[in-house]
C-alpha cells in the first residue's frame, strides 16, 4: 500500500476506501489473510517490564535529583556540624531542642501542604 498523498480529514470516504483497497463492507477474507500474512498483525509491541530497583536507580540520572540530594546533605552537614568536634574548633554554638521541633514541624506541615494541594489539582483535572 502507498502513502496517502493528503491529509485524510480532506479527503472523501470514497477516495479513502479506493486509496487503501477495500469497500464499505470490509475486506474478503482472503484478502485479509493475505494482508495478515504480508503486514503482519495490527498490534502494539508489550512494554518492557523494568524491575523496581532499576526505576528507582534510573531516578538518579536527573540533574535536578543530584542537586536536591546534595542540598539535603549540605543541609544535614550545617545541623550535625555544631554537635562535632569541628563545632568546637569553630566555636559553633549548639541550636537549641525546640529549634529542632520547629523545624520538623515546619517540614511536616508542608509535606502535608503538598499532598492537599496535589489532591485539589488532580481533582480539578479530572472533572
Amino acid at each position: 500500500m502507498k502513502q496517502p498523498s493528503h491529509a485524510f480529514w480532506s479527503v472523501t470516504a470514497s477516495e479513502i476506501l479506493k486509496e487503501l483497497q477495500t469497500t464499505p463492507q470490509g475486506l474478503s477474507v482472503e484478502e485479509a489473510q493475505e494482508r495478515l500474512a504480508r503486514y503482519g498483525s495490527n498490534l502494539l509491541k508489550p512494554r518492557k517490564r523494568t524491575a523496581a530497583l532499576t526505576l528507582l536507580l534510573s531516578q538518579f540520572k536527573s540533574p535536578i535529583i543530584l542537586i536536591l540530594l546534595l542540598a539535603v546533605g549540605l543541609a544535614g552537614v550545617t545541623l550535625v556540624l555544631p554537635f562535632s568536634p569541628l563545632g568546637g574548633l569553630f566555636k559553633f554554638r549548639h541550636l537549641p531542642a525546640p529549634f529542632f521541633v520547629a523545624l520538623g514541624a515546619i517540614v511536616a506541615l508542608y509535606m502535608i501542604a503538598a499532598e492537599i494541594a496535589k489532591k485539589f489539582f488532580y481533582k480539578k483535572i479530572e472533572s
